[in-house]
């Protein structure tokens, strides 16, 4: 057997390769004993019929199981004597066969990609003050209020607070962003922090019955994502006027936020304390997200395509479990996803290497430990974890968190935190 190995762009490899004619031969005579000796032809007993009329008769047949025996065994002896190590499946393609003459075929796959760390320490990170204010508590206190709040029809014009019940007409939609123009008995809460400027302004002090149009901008960075940037116009006619009505802040009101809560202050604290714990893990979630992506722009390397391909083959089937509901557009989905399944793995290689590199490793201890986190945060056994995650094929996951987690730690231990 000859083979040539060749290089192309981002880790792709092309073996091209030729098995010799004496190796087909003796192939096919295998398969031509075996076709005659099972094979029924009238006219010739079983195992009897000359061996130009089996040709003749499973001429094709034979090149098919030649083909299917020796392709495989040549790529996969090629790819050993090359030393190359594919992380993709072969596509074959230019095969040739023919009794009588070697075989020929080109076999594409993509390689594991060698990768030169080129930095890893001495990044400048900027660390968020974790700093609460106290408007931050009083605003998650009042949307507590708000969610046990009752609603009263009221007469007179909208105020500060009220539910505005309307009639919502699309006059001008230049991008056709809206697929429904009519919508019925929309809500909006006349509140300068939740409502944009256009509606609370057009709203404030409306009657039912008064008609509105309202000329909208939104913004760039709008939530719905149809209508960031966008310019809509619409027709508002108000319905009814509805008052909030907030709870009575008494013993049993309180008690349901737990036991040891008696006064509006006791709730407050709660919600402070929980507040600091959420403000804390969004601080260091972004610091390990600065992290990463400050690695991420320091070792700069081609992908294969391969190994995107596969991670979006996952995502969408992912997407689709969860979705069962909704119609997916696996091209759209594929665009979508692609930039996070391309930071995904090009972060998964590089902490690998800098682990290795670093001698980093996960011991029994490390894994202990976050077996017994996650036992009391889950209000379980350590055993009934261990069994959980087993049981889910989630060890080795769990071992994947923990090595991240402790290059992370180096990273930063190696860099420069500033807090701002």
């Amino acid at each position: 057997m000859k083979y040539n190995l060749v290089e192309e762009e981002n880790w792709r490899r092309k073996l091209e390769v030729t098995i010799p004619e004496e190796d087909i031969n003796k192939k096919f005579e295998e398969v031509y004993k075996v076709l005659k000796r099972e094979a029924q032809i009238p006219g010739f007993r079983k195992g009897k019929a000359p061996i130009n009329v089996i040709k003749s008769r499973y001429g094709k047949l034979a090149e098919k199981e030649v083909l299917e025996s020796v392709v495989p065994d040549a790529y996969s002896e090629a790819v050993k004597e090359s030393g190359v190590m594919p992380i993709s499946d072969p596509a074959f393609s230019m095969i040739q066969i023919e009794e009588g003459k070697p075989v020929t075929f080109t076999a594409e796959f993509d390689i594991k990609p060698e990768i030169e760390l080129q930095k890893y320490t001495g990044f400048t990170l900027k660390k968020q003050s974790p700093e609460l204010k106290e408007e931050d508590v009083e605003d998650a206190y009042k949307h507590i209020l708000d969610r046990f709040s009752s609603l009263k029809t009221k007469e007179g014009a909208a105020e500060d607070n009220d539910l505005v019940v309307v009639d919502m007409e699309v006059l001008e939609d230049p991008s056709n962003s809206i697929e429904q123009k009519e919508m019925k008995d929309f809500q909006f809460q006349l509140n300068q922090k939740a409502t944009l400027p256009e509606f609370y302004n057009a709203l404030k002090g409306i009657n039912p019955g008064d008609v509105r149009e309202v000329e909208i901008d939104y913004p760039d960075d709008y939530y719905q994502e149809q209508m960031a940037g966008k310019h809509f116009k619409f027709k508002l006619t108000a319905k009814e006027i509805k008052e909030v009505i907030p709870p009575e802040i008494n013993e049993e009101f309180l008690k349901q936020f737990g036991e040891d809560m008696k006064t509006a202050d006791d709730l407050k604290d709660r919600i402070r304390e929980d507040l600091k714990q959420r403000r804390q893990q969004e601080v260091e979630n972004e610091l390990q997200d600065q992290t990463i992506k400050s690695v991420i722009s320091a070792n700069t390397f081609e992908l294969p395509e391969s190994l995107i391909h596969n991670y979006l083959d996952h995502m969408i089937e992912d997407y689709k479990q969860q979705n069962q509901d909704k119609q997916a557009d696996d091209e759209e989905l594929r665009k979508q996803y692609r930039p996070m399944a391309i930071r995904f793995i090009r972060w998964n290689l590089l902490y690998h290497l800098i682990a290795e590199k670093e001698k980093i490793e996960v011991s029994k201890e490390d894994t202990d430990n976050w077996l017994e986190n996650f036992a009391d945060k889950s209000n379980i056994t350590v055993e009934q974890a261990r069994e959980f995650l087993a049981a889910q094929k989630k060890i080795q996951d769990v071992k994947e968190t923990i090595l991240e987690q402790k290059v992370i730690d180096f990273i930063l231990e190696s860099s420069t935190v500033e807090d701002v």
